[in-house]
């Protein structure tokens, strides 16, 4: 008589009487009247095993769902999305990251963001199960607005970044800022950015580095 096997993830491997005999659906010739062994084998599934008696008449039919030994990770970030998402150390997308499937256990999973502190968690997953993880990052930045004479450029550590006003984000620590503008004299300033206090730098007007030459003549 015939048996038919048919698992619901078409990739397992079938074994019956230890014998490789195909992938997810199997329809196999046996002796009746004798015992026969069933092995499922599956990656990120529960291996499933039996016995049964070949019978006569119709052919023995067995649908077997194989139990996850698998699970999915939800990542998001705070305050902001967007970080890169490493697990175990491999880089894996960007936040908020929906993982694919991954073998029950545990993982360390890290957020890396510019202008935030690396934050690094360990995440259990569980058989069959989604585990939701919120990273909190804390910032590593201070927010700046600069104001200037419309037509000056402003520089930052040597770095062109706006003419007139330009407000953005600067990691704390001292940093170099410069007002310049053509035939008038350059502006200096050195601050020193602290987290959690916010920064608005004044410059000055620009001094005139030029004047004017009358000329006259005789008669």
């Amino acid at each position: 008589n015939f048996l038919i096997i048919n698992v619901d993830q078409q990739d397992a491997v079938v074994f019956v009487d230890n014998n490789y005999v195909g992938n997810g659906f199997v329809e196999v010739p046996l002796q009746i009247g004798q015992e026969h062994t069933y092995k499922i084998e599956c990656d990120l599934y529960y291996t499933e095993s039996g016995k049964l008696m070949m019978t006569d008449g119709d052919p023995v039919e067995k649908t077997i769902n194989l139990r996850p030994a698998h699970g999915f990770i939800n990542v998001n970030t705070e305050p902001e999305e967007g970080a890169i998402i490493y697990i175990d150390g491999k880089k894996v997308g960007t936040s908020p990251y929906k993982s694919d499937k991954l073998a029950s256990g545990t993982y360390k999973v890290k957020a890396l963001m510019t202008m935030y502190n690396p934050v690094e968690q360990t995440i259990t997953v569980t058989d069959g199960n989604t585990t939701q993880a919120t990273l909190n990052m804390s910032a590593n930045f201070v927010n700046v607005t600069i104001n200037t004479d419309a037509d000056a450029d402003i520089y930052i550590d040597d770095e062109f970044k706006a003419k007139g006003a330009w407000s953005g984000r600067l990691s704390e620590g001292t940093h170099f800022f410069e007002t310049r503008k053509d035939k008038h004299r350059t502006q200096y300033k050195n601050v020193n950015l602290v987290l959690g206090i916010n920064e608005t730098i004044n410059m000055k007007n620009l001094e005139p580095i030029y004047g004017f030459l009358e000329l006259r003549s005789n008669p």
